[in-house]
């Protein structure tokens, strides 16, 4: 009868629409996730079962790593990569243990590596346990195998892990802009990567990558400063010695990417004009419309170099160290645009028209001012020149989401982490010997002998042209 009456009385208090004070469930409703993620904030007991089961969403870049939980719109940490926080002792700071990466890195000393940054990254920065939750990869198609297959095996065997999800870093950026189709483009530290994806379904053979990046503008910003400051020792001695973070600090704060089309167009000729000369072709450029304004500043910017040191970072050095990545470096593809350009021939002709239209930026370098405009026109240029893909200029368009171009990867594998059905890889396979799932793995399978290729061309020569426009009979 109490409970009845305790029942009803409730049951009226919710139909007069005064609500039930629990003070337990406040209590519980006022605590915060000690891992500080953005769910951190009012929460049922429900609310906690469920992010104990989130998969744990990580993107191992070359420069940095972000990982956090699926579902969440950024990440949770965005670390260095290479080496475990510093630790601080008595105000000082004391630079951890860590093994450096090499060329030639045995397993041992890879698994030994990751497992250091691996321990860094779940028991000092995110505060949990990886034991009996699932992994998401972004995993580079172009990264080392021997790294992949390292960091499954420390996954399975140490931290216990159910299973992991695999997704290219080419194709997650695609999940913030809920489409399934277009070319995204990797600005990276080491290199850029482009990557043509239609209907979910990367086009493998289209993988392109270019030798610049964001070490590259470290490397020129590095020279700008010891050319401008040839005729004092003192400062050139400066120069040499500032450590790659206080490079890469002067790139973000001062650098910035200019653009003035006729004086972008001069360069143009200039480079073209040399590499056309070299192998044996005749000379022509195509023309640029002039409808965006120029955009360049003449202001020097003072950069505190320590407590005692102020280096004068000139108006030259601000624009010019970024110019490498729209002009000549070593390797086949010697820019970002001649890179989309050489990924779009890559791929047939039907799918061209469709991926242009979503052109997606990610990598921290696509975040310098003025890089999306710069890197309209030069691609706008460089389609005029080819008489196969002129026409796709006025179908360009950049894919423009919320998210940071530097977070786009790790925030695509976080809506991915959230899809049921996801394919996974569990631990029983690994234990059955089952190979580790690689993305590329069937494209050297599928590609035809050298025997079938010459036959097949030599059979279809007709088709080895793209069609025109359809003709009217």
């Amino acid at each position: 009868m109490k409970e009845s009456a305790e029942s009803g009385a409730s049951s009226r208090r919710r139909s007069s629409g005064t609500p039930a004070l629990d003070w337990s469930t406040q209590r519980q409703q006022l605590r915060r996730v000690s891992s500080g993620s953005n769910f951190a904030s009012a929460a049922t007991p429900e609310d906690f079962i469920f992010f104990e089961q989130l998969p744990l969403v990580l993107d191992l870049g070359t420069a940095f790593i972000k990982a956090g939980l699926g579902g969440e719109p950024e990440p949770q940490c965005v670390f260095r990569a290479g080496r475990p926080s510093e630790l601080e002792e008595n105000g000082k700071l004391i630079p951890s243990i860590y093994v450096k990466q090499t060329a030639a890195e045995t397993h041992e000393a890879l698994k030994c590596r990751l497992r250091i940054a691996l321990d860094d990254l779940f028991f000092r920065r995110l505060s949990i346990q990886p034991r009996d939750r699932a992994f998401v990869l972004c995993e580079g198609l172009m990264k080392n195998s021997s790294e992949k297959a390292a960091l499954v095996e420390l996954l399975f065997e140490i931290y216990d892990v159910p299973s992991i999800s695999f997704i290219p870093d080419l194709v997650s950026p695609l999940y913030c802009c809920g489409v399934d189709t277009g070319i995204v483009v990797d600005v990276g530290y080491q290199d850029t990567r482009v990557l043509a994806t239609v209907l979910g379904c990367p086009y493998l053979r289209s993988l392109t990558a270019a030798g610049v990046g964001g070490a590259s503008v470290d490397r020129e910003l590095r020279q700008l400063l010891r050319a401008s400051f040839a005729n004092e020792p003192a400062t050139v001695s400066l120069v040499e010695s500032l450590s790659p973070e206080q490079i890469e600090e002067i790139k973000v704060t001062c650098c910035y990417v200019a653009f003035d089309l006729q004086e972008a167009a001069s360069q143009r000729e200039k480079r073209d004009a040399k590499r056309r000369e070299a192998a044996g072709e005749t000379v022509e450029f195509a023309q640029v419309e002039s409808g965006v304004e120029a955009f360049k500043s003449e202001k020097a910017i003072q950069f505190r170099v320590n407590k005692d040191t102020i280096l004068t970072i000139s108006p030259e050095c601000r624009w010019k160290a970024c110019e490498v990545l729209f002009g000549a470096a070593d390797g086949a593809i010697s820019s970002i645009q001649e890179a989309i350009v050489e990924s779009i021939r890559k791929c047939p002709f039907e799918m061209r028209r469709l991926i242009v239209q979503n052109i997606l930026l990610c990598g921290g370098t696509t975040q310098f001012r003025g890089f999306t405009t710069r890197l309209a026109v030069e691609l706008e240029a460089h389609l005029a020149e080819e008489p196969k893909l002129q026409t796709l200029r006025r179908f360009v368009q950049f894919g423009v989401p919320c998210f940071a171009p530097l977070l786009r990867a790790w925030t695509g594998g976080s809506m991915h982490a959230g899809l049921e059905g996801r394919q996974e890889y569990t631990k029983t396979e690994y234990e059955r010997g089952v190979p580790v799932p690689d993305w590329t793995s069937w494209i050297f399978h599928s590609l035809p002998s050298s025997e079938d290729a010459t036959q097949a061309s030599a059979g279809n020569t007709a088709e080895t042209h793209e069609p025109s426009s359809p003709e009217t009979h």
